[in-house]
């Protein structure tokens, strides 16, 4: 019985901390991510807050850096598309007014539109809450990996949680490099496809591909939706639809349902079920869910091979 009250109190904790979900996923993120990193440097530098220290270092500055030319891409092609926006709109000056749009209207008063103070209020409150949940999810992540050798050395009596434990930490592990991993082959599965379409900056689309696939929902159609409107424009209808119907399959279906399960299974928990516990995770969660889903997947299932499996055997062995 209090096997289930633990169960149950780890359940209640995960719902009690989901104000700061995004924090606590981030932090496990990066946790199994960093520790190996952390953990080579230690081996250079022998001490392990300069190996912690350095590491972060590389890690925020490398997507500082990746953020700062990402949005000044961004702001860039946003501009160009305005500009080619309000050359098409041009040529269909005629027919829209007789329906009482004017083009210069439109053109003269896109600033207010978009420049809306609720716009404006809505963004900045979601880009101050993500940096919050950044923030706290760095600074915990830090603390934990700091102090991954202390949690290794604890020494658990109980035979049953250690395998618990193990369990589960085997299982995030696989989950957590699953989802790096699949990030990468994304990549490499896009590349022939610019290729094969004459797209310029190849490497910066691989880049991007790489690490928009990292963040759940946004996903790589945040590359690929832009440039199938710029193969509409510059090759024409069929080319664009062609590549949206490529990129869709193998850029973000493909990667989902085969590569990430495939990657992330265990010998104890396998690919269909991690498929399931991914989409069912972010669909209770959002982003989140891409780690949580399987966490409280494994964990359930962990829990009921370590505690439960014997419960079923003396059963059995009762009806014998």
């Amino acid at each position: 019985m209090k096997e289930i009250f633990v169960l149950l109190g780890t359940l209640a904790f995960v719902y009690a901390i989901k104000p700061l979900l995004g924090a606590v996923v981030l932090s496990l993120f990066l946790f199994y991510l960093l520790v190996p990193i952390v953990d080579g440097f230690k081996r250079i530098v022998r001490f392990r807050i300069i190996s912690l220290i350095i590491s972060y270092i590389v890690f925020l500055f490398s997507t500082t850096i990746f953020l700062y030319f990402l949005l000044n891409s961004l702001i860039r092609e946003i501009s160009k598309l305005y500009v080619i926006l309000t050359e098409e709109a041009a040529k269909y000056s005629d027919i829209l007014s007789e329906f009482g749009i004017r083009v210069d209207e439109i053109i003269q008063y896109r600033d207010v539109i978009l420049k809306s103070f609720e716009v404006l209020t809505k963004f900045s409150i979601g880009i101050g809450h993500a940096l919050i949940q950044i923030v706290f999810g760095i600074i915990i992540s830090a603390y934990f990996v700091y102090k991954a050798e202390d949690l290794r050395k604890i020494e658990i009596k109980d035979e049953k949680l250690k395998r618990y434990i193990d369990f589960i930490n085997m299982g995030m592990k696989n989950v957590v490099y699953s989802i790096f991993l699949t990030s990468i082959i994304t990549g490499f599965i896009a590349l022939p496809i610019y290729y094969a379409f004459n797209l310029p900056y190849l490497s910066i689309l691989f880049i991007l591909t790489v690490i928009l696939t990292l963040i759940p929902i946004v996903g790589a159609w945040l590359v690929y939706i832009p440039l199938t409107i710029y193969l509409y424009y510059s090759q024409g209808l069929t080319e664009a639809l062609i590549f949206f119907i490529l990129s869709v399959a193998f850029i973000s279906v493909l990667p989902d349902i085969l590569v990430r399960p495939l990657l992330a299974q265990t010998r104890e928990v396998n690919a269909v079920v991690l498929l399931i516990a991914f989409f069912t995770g972010i669909l209770a969660f959002g982003a989140p869910g891409l780690i949580l889903g399987p966490l409280i997947f494994i964990a359930v299932i962990g829990f009921f091979k370590v505690y439960m499996s014997e419960i079923f055997v003396k059963k059995e062995e009762n009806e014998d």
